[in-house]
């Protein structure tokens, strides 16, 4: 068996594997002797078949294992031997099986492939530039939030007035035929908000008018992201089993408008914000209280901005070269959607790919390097963290959530997406405390600011940087 690389380009090039009579009749001969001991077949007794019948049944099938196997121990073999890691998948160029049929003596294969570069972790964070931002919260930003608390903490009355922005109303509906409310056509009635929720049309259609109005208006655009199956079960109320047909146009009749009347700063509303075990009981501690929350809030903002800006600076300052004609190749001939990308959309797209794969390069080796472990109850607290976190706290036993999280943990793939974003936090906590980051006072507008030319520029919030 000989093994020859043909150099492409930087980090891609070409294996070319040869494969003789030499090479597959040994695995071949020792793949008959066990079928042959094992081989049941009338007419023999077992362990007596003969090797050329045996050949005639299975040869195929073994010579194609065989051959397989020899590739596969030959990549693996030119990768260790000259300490090289793939990016992608290797690629066929020819198919001489497809050529020359199982009955050759003799195959060449050929493979594309491209490998990850070796970056110099140290020198790379060494070079990055970071800051982590303490961010002023201006009193204008406690007042919008009081505003909004007192707000949402109000109480819904019923009003006589025209339909404003914000209100809660209840329609009642009519299916219409040629104009007129149809005979046993669908009626239902259901609550709408009056917010971005709803499409443009019928919002400006709600807007002005009073309890008893009636318009008409197509079911299908009252609200903006609802299918035919939610509008069937939340506006009209059939049973998912109900397959009547209607049409698309109701008549619309104003049963109920309801107004949020904001509610006020007492000790009952401090305790809604806040909890029964507050000790805020004035304007005063609320406002205080109200100012430590944000901070906090904040802060955590701050700190996911940094991160985002770790992982983007490594990316420059690793300088990292990749395959990147061999890259495209692969990315657009085994997945649909890049296939379809060209231009401006298939350069930016393949930008951040990149910038997403030197993170995982850089992150496994900085984790490889400096011996970052996670243990499985590491990984199990890690996940009820996380599912409390998007969830809210619920009222459960330890070992009922350790139960619930071990089940999940079946799922390989839903561990290893755990595993990598527990991985992540680990790897950039260990690498901010490893190296002095300057810290600087902004004010909470310029924060935003940043935030919004990050997050047009990637499409993507700040939590989501770590994986494509």
């Amino acid at each position: 068996m000989q093994t020859d690389f043909l150099p492409l380009d930087k980090q891609h090039g070409k294996i070319q594997i040869q494969l003789t009579k030499q090479d597959l009749d040994p695995m071949v001969k020792s793949e008959l002797k066990k079928i042959k001991n094992k081989a049941q077949i009338k007419g023999f007794r077992q362990g007596g078949v003969p090797e050329s019948l045996l050949m005639n049944l299975y040869g195929t099938e073994i010579k194609a294992d065989a051959i397989q196997k020899l590739v596969q121990q030959s990549v693996e073999s030119y990768l260790k031997e000259n300490n090289k890691q793939l990016v992608g998948e290797i690629m066929a160029v020819n198919d001489p099986i497809g050529q020359l049929g199982m009955s050759a003596d003799a195959y060449q294969f050929e493979f594309e492939l491209g490998f990850a570069p070796d970056p110099d972790i140290s020198t790379a964070l060494e070079g990055t530039n970071l800051v982590r931002y303490k961010i002023q919260i201006p009193e204008s930003k406690i007042e919008e939030e009081i505003s909004f608390l007192l707000t949402k903490y109000g109480n819904l009355e019923d009003s006589t007035e025209a339909v404003k922005v914000g209100d809660q109303v209840k329609l009642e509906v009519h299916e219409l035929e040629n104009g007129v409310v149809k005979p046993e056509g669908v009626i239902s009635d259901f609550v709408v908000l009056v917010d971005d929720t709803l499409t443009d049309e019928f919002q400006q259609t709600l807007l002005g008018k009073i309890t008893d109005d009636e318009f008409t208006a197509d079911i299908y655009q009252i609200e903006k992201k609802l299918d035919l199956n939610q509008i069937k079960k939340y506006f009209l109320k059939l049973e998912e089993n109900d397959e009547r047909e209607f049409g698309n146009l109701f008549q619309v009749k104003i049963i109920q408008i309801q107004t949020n009347k904001a509610s006020t700063e007492n000790e009952e509303f401090y305790k809604k914000v806040f909890g029964n075990e507050t000790e805020v009981v004035d304007s005063l501690s609320f406002r205080q209280q109200l100012r430590t929350s944000l901070q906090v809030y904040y802060d955590l903002e701050s700190e996911k901005m940094l991160d985002f800006m770790l992982v983007k600076e490594l990316a420059k300052t690793s300088q990292m070269e990749f395959p990147d004609n061999f890259l495209k190749k692969w990315l657009q001939s085994t997945s649909e959607s890049w296939a379809k990308k060209s231009g401006y959309e298939l350069e930016h797209d393949f930008f951040h790919f990149k910038e997403s794969l030197a993170w995982r390069i850089l992150r496994e080796k900085y984790s490889q390097i400096h011996e970052i472990q996670i243990s499985r109850q590491e990984l199990e607290n890690y996940v009820i963290h996380s599912i409390k976190q998007k969830y809210g706290e619920f009222k459960l036993d330890e070992e009922v959530w350790r139960g619930y999280v071990r089940k999940m943990l079946e799922d390989k793939e839903q561990a290893m997406n755990y595993y990598v974003e527990l991985e992540n936090l680990k790897v950039i906590e260990h690498m901010k405390a490893s190296k002095t980051i300057d810290s600087e006072d902004i004010e909470l507008e310029n924060f935003n600011t940043k935030v919004q030319e990050i997050n047009s520029h990637h499409h993507t919030e700040l939590e989501h940087h770590h994986e494509h």
